[in-house]
């Protein structure tokens, strides 16, 4: 494979790759828990199979971060009962820290030694393309980039994943709608190598397709057509029917396309490991400057909901929000809601292109001539305060209402289900009050900052080296 890795890239598998003590304990790990769960079914007399999933079965998996998926698969006579598989696998794990939890199908995770397993039920079907759930799919994907990947190119998974999590677009869940682990590896697969899948997407533009397999036959208008308003497609190698890049929003699409081209003109280790961001209160009220009275905070109380149907709550809130102002003439030029799972505080972040104070409207009345419409004009605006009326050179009446913006109304009116306003405020008075402080929003804190800063942590660290005079230069 004639894909060469510079400095940066070799610092960066130094520490990504999984030392052999993270390998002797990830297999004593999985070597216990498929020996208990084996004991139990067998006990039971259920036939199933214990299988390794995810990344640790792929061998992809990154360093410091050991991730235990462990698949039991039925039978499709226990299609109607596998949410009764959860009891079999916690009579497997009593006496261990055991949670549960809900996908396709109910699941626990259970902590061995310091490492939480997710320990998975599925059906045993004969091929992807017959999966009837994602967990389902699941074996035939790990068996397929076992297949594709050279032990060089697992590697080449590794700075990729990286590279993403670093840019803060790795991951499927509604949090990030990113890039997945698995599609990382299809994208090696496709591509060769971590650089040259840079250099594809460096010169990206949507609607993009990828066909491993050529399922249809390079018929790219049948995909787009199948897979609409998706901007980039990636055919399923093991179910056609699938695009596995279907959670990738169009922003984390674009920042992936930015952070390519940049990393290829002037690589560095931010891109991979940016600094924290910098969260002191007054640190960002001078950052924001006079923005910091046009930037708005909604905050609502949470807790109990599950973190994605949270972040699916907030987002929709901020969605909803964004759209009453400017049906009321505010101008919002950027919008985001985040769950900070830590407080379970939803908090939606406006950014309006003025103060939203109150704000006084041109209103045209009729001319000279109407009558009883110009007498009402005239009586209504000097009832209402405004300024005027005045009369134009036309002979046409005018005045200037005082029109107001109600910020908490908007909040309350797109407040999440379930969700209990805790107040809003424009930023620079939620610092000056303490709202925002250093621990604001523990757990999507870098969002937060990010917002506010408008510009990722990763491009803040590289911005140096982007200005210097020899690559000012070249561009």
């Amino acid at each position: 494979m004639s894909c060469p890795r510079g400095e940066v890239e070799e610092e960066v598998l130094k520490r990504v790759r999984p030392s052999s003590e993270e390998r002797e304990k990830a297999k004593r790990i999985w070597r216990f828990v498929r020996e208990r769960l084996e004991d139990v079914l067998k006990a039971r007399g259920v036939n199933a199979e214990v299988t390794l999933q995810g990344s640790l079965a792929k061998d992809t998996w990154l360093s410091g971060d050991l991730d235990i998926d462990v698949f039991v698969l039925f039978p499709r006579e226990w299609r109607d009962r596998l949410e009764g598989a959860k009891e079999l696998f916690k009579e497997a794990f009593r006496g261990l820290p055991v949670e549960e939890r809900y996908a396709a199908h109910p699941y626990i995770r259970v902590m061995v030694e310091d490492v939480w397993v997710d320990v998975v039920p599925a059906l045993k079907v004969p091929r992807g393309s017959e999966a009837e759930t994602a967990v389902d799919r699941t074996p035939f994907h790990t068996e397929y980039v076992r297949s594709r990947l050279s032990e060089e190119q697992k590697d080449e998974v590794r700075l990729l994943k990286q590279f993403l999590h670093g840019i803060g677009v790795y991951g499927a869940e509604i949090a990030v709608q990113g890039f997945s682990g698995y599609l990382a590896e299809l994208l090696i697969i496709a591509f060769g190598c971590f650089r040259r899948v840079l250099e594809k997407a460096s010169h990206w533009k949507p609607p993009i397709v990828i066909d491993i397999e050529g399922h249809y036959g390079g018929v790219v208008e049948r995909l787009v057509e199948r897979f609409r308003d998706n901007p980039l497609i990636v055919v399923d190698p093991v179910d056609p029917r699938r695009n596995v890049a279907a959670a990738v929003s169009t922003r984390s699409l674009a920042w992936f396309v930015a952070a390519s081209r940049l990393y290829l003109r002037s690589p560095s280790i931010y891109y991979f490991w940016p600094p924290e961001p910098h969260l002191e209160p007054h640190y960002l009220l001078r950052m924001a400057g006079e923005r910091a009275w046009r930037i708005v905070l909604a905050v609502y109380e949470m807790s109990g909901e599950a973190p994605d149907v949270a972040w699916g709550m907030v987002k929709a809130a901020a969605r909803r929000m964004q759209s009453m102002l400017e049906e009321r003439g505010v101008r919002v030029i950027d919008g985001e809601g985040v769950y900070c799972e830590d407080g379970g505080l939803g908090v939606v972040m406006l950014e309006l292109e003025e103060y939203p104070g109150p704000r006084l409207r041109l209103h045209v009345g009729p001319d000279a001539w109407s009558g009883e419409r110009l007498e009402r004009f005239i009586l209504k605006s000097v009832e209402r305060g405004d300024v005027g009326p005045w009369v134009s050179s036309d002979a046409r009446f005018y005045s200037l209402r005082e029109k107001r913006i109600d910020l908490r109304e908007a909040a309350v009116k797109a407040k999440p289900k379930r969700g209990v306003l805790r107040g809003v405020w424009l930023l620079g008075d939620a610092i000056l009050e303490g709202v925002v402080d250093e621990g604001f929003c523990r757990g999507a804190s870098r969002r937060v900052y990010e917002f506010i800063a408008k510009r990722p942590v990763w491009l803040e660290a590289v911005a140096g080296q982007l200005r210097s005079p020899q690559l000012q230069k070249a561009s």
